[in-house]
């Protein structure tokens, strides 16, 4: 009878902690789901308040409009806010690459902005920014003192993306990213590039008006090689109207003649 008793007994018990931890997972779950799509199913407390919104990242996005654009107030509760739709209105601001926005429980919202860092200006009818990941992501009125002009192009090409389009401009940045390392204009600023789906590259020195073609392979030697036909030139006192970089073993220079009066 004893033991009968204790049975029961036993049985109540493992029938309690069934109920208390094997329901547990389930809660937590539940509670996981709604932080993830931001629907509040716990009453509004003070705890729960948001008390801080910090703003991170920005440089050409103010602060101010980035939480004006995402609308996320002091006061609210912090579990009510939709993180991922939030973050969908942030990247529709051009300058926003990737907006992240967390909690940081109990009170803080955290927004940790990714901007587009301008590469390049290209035009195709008109003039747009261009990321170093080949991101068109901005209309601007006039080419950008300091960021090279890349021409040649439609917006077809860009759109279709073919083959030939990607050519040329995968050939461009390596030109833009060798013009960075190499000191091949000392006073150029903002290279003018125009780009050409069959023979490659132009390079325009707007300082003296010089066309140097350069087609599509081998930029990094053939700028080396530039470099030294520029120095041969000023030490003979000529200038060049157009050189001619299609090879890397040879050049041809068309210089600039002057008829004496």
């Amino acid at each position: 009878m004893h033991t009968k008793h204790n049975r029961k007994k036993n049985r109540k018990k493992v029938s309690l902690y069934l109920f208390f931890y094997g329901s547990l997972p389930a809660a937590v779950i539940g509670l996981l789901l709604a932080l993830q799509g931001g629907t509040c199913l716990m009453p509004q407390t003070d705890f729960l308040t948001i008390r801080e919104i910090q703003v991170r990242g920005c440089s050409n996005v103010r602060q101010s409009d980035v939480l004006d654009i995402c609308d996320i107030s002091k006061g609210a509760n912090i579990l009510s806010v939709n993180l991922a739709e939030k973050s969908r209105q942030l990247e529709n601001n051009p300058w926003i690459s990737q907006a992240i926005i967390k909690r940081s429980l109990p009170d803080t919202i955290v927004i940790q902005i990714e901007e587009h860092v301008p590469y390049a200006v290209i035009q195709l009818g008109g003039y747009y920014l261009i990321s170093k990941r080949g991101d068109i992501f901005k209309k601007v009125s006039a080419p950008q003192q300091g960021l090279p002009l890349l021409t040649g192009l439609i917006k077809k090409d860009v759109v279709t993306g073919s083959p030939e389009s990607l050519r040329v401009l995968n050939a461009a940045f390596t030109l833009i990213n060798t013009l960075e390392h190499q000191n091949t204009f000392a006073d150029k600023s903002s290279p003018h590039i125009a780009m050409d789906k069959t023979f490659g590259l132009t390079l325009y020195d707007t300082q003296s008006e010089c066309k140097i073609l350069l087609g599509f392979e081998k930029v990094e030697t053939k700028l080396k090689l530039l470099s030294k036909i520029q120095k041969d030139l000023n030490r003979k006192a000529l200038s060049a109207k157009m050189i001619h970089l299609n090879s890397t073993k040879k050049a041809y220079v068309t210089l600039n003649r002057t008829i004496d009066a």
